[in-house]
């Protein structure tokens, strides 16, 4: 189990109950895509913490993707060299069935857009989204639907596909950080899809630039508070104008309370009601800024955590038998 919320293991981050087999609408071929658990972010109800298995999600809610940049068998072009530390890579290198899921992931909507380009994919992930969205309601949790507990936007077709499925569940409501600014213009527009620009040291003044184009929040990413502090006051010098920022609790307050796993919280919504063994809730489903119908407009403050991948993404790709 990671401190991302992103459940690891024997059965990977998914499983049999949640995987999907799509029909490609050219080649007819059957293709499989897998959904994520990720504990951080499910519901009331949706998360255990277990003495064997430690803090996991109970049903599926977000959708992954690999990281790293495109040319190394990733889907982050907007990959810096911030994201050298990225827990979802670090997650990778440790957890070989998730490196191979997660490629599997982009090797079919690369398929997809081959053949039958946004519209294929964006009928794919309806019916991933929609199995996850049904099987969250059959265990009584309010849905909510994460994209990319790893990797990013990969093209501008792709990320039309995120949009036109966010429309197709207009009760659900979804979220996503990325750093491929050239595609954002074509992921905003879904009510229900609230999008963060992610922002570090090297991307700043493209970030904030894009922000401002399309009124959305940044996603703020340093290594401590010192250095989080310089970004800000770097963020007003370029004149960024959304709105003020709020460190991510489950990043900050969260990681020294000792009541427990930094991402999750108590059914109640308490840190203090956390306990083992018993159903607990993801920080962000109780905190609820970053989703689209939190009563506040923030941005967004992430202390960088994960730690050091085992493996670089070149050996990582190999490992898997990912293109270089």
């Amino acid at each position: 189990m990671s401190d991302s919320g992103v459940r690891v293991g024997r059965r990977s981050a998914s499983s049999d109950r949640g995987r999907v087999r799509v029909e490609c609408p050219r080649c007819g071929s059957v293709l499989e895509l897998s959904p994520m658990y990720d504990a951080k972010t499910i519901g009331v109800g949706g998360v255990l913490w277990s003495t064997s298995k430690g803090v996991h999600a109970t049903v599926p809610n977000s959708f992954a993707l690999p990281a790293g940049p495109i040319e190394f068998g990733g889907s982050c072009p907007g990959h810096t060299s911030v994201c050298s530390s990225c827990y979802a890579l670090r997650l990778e290198s440790g957890f070989p069935t998730l490196a191979r899921m997660v490629a599997r992931n982009l090797e079919v909507l690369r398929h997809l857009e081959v053949c039958g380009g946004a519209r294929a994919m964006g009928s794919a992930l309806e019916v991933l989204v929609r199995r996850s969205v049904k099987m969250q309601r059959a265990a009584g949790i309010d849905p909510s639907f994460r994209w990319h507990s790893d990797g990013d936007v990969f093209s501008a077709a792709y990320a039309r596909a995120i949009r036109a499925t966010a429309r197709q569940f207009e009760d659900v409501p979804m979220w996503i950080y990325t750093r491929s600014t050239q595609y954002v213009r074509h992921l905003v527009g879904a009510p229900n899809l609230r999008v963060y620009i992610s922002a570090d040291r090297d991307n700043l003044r493209r970030a904030v630039r894009a922000a401002n184009r399309h009124g959305l929040p940044l996603a703020l990413l340093g290594a401590d508070r010192f250095e989080v502090e310089q970004l800000r006051s770097r963020v007003e010098v370029l004149g960024f104008e959304g709105p003020r920022f709020i460190v991510c609790p489950a990043a900050g307050k969260y990681q020294t309370d000792g009541h427990g796993p930094a991402h999750v919280v108590g059914v109640d919504g308490r840190r203090r009601s956390l306990e083992r063994g018993e159903l607990a809730r993801g920080a962000c489903d109780s905190c609820r800024v970053c989703l689209p119908d939190s009563s506040v407009d923030r941005s967004v403050v992430f202390l960088q955590h994960g730690g050091t991948a085992k493996r670089s993404i070149v050996e990582t790709r190999v490992s898997i038998g990912g293109r270089l």
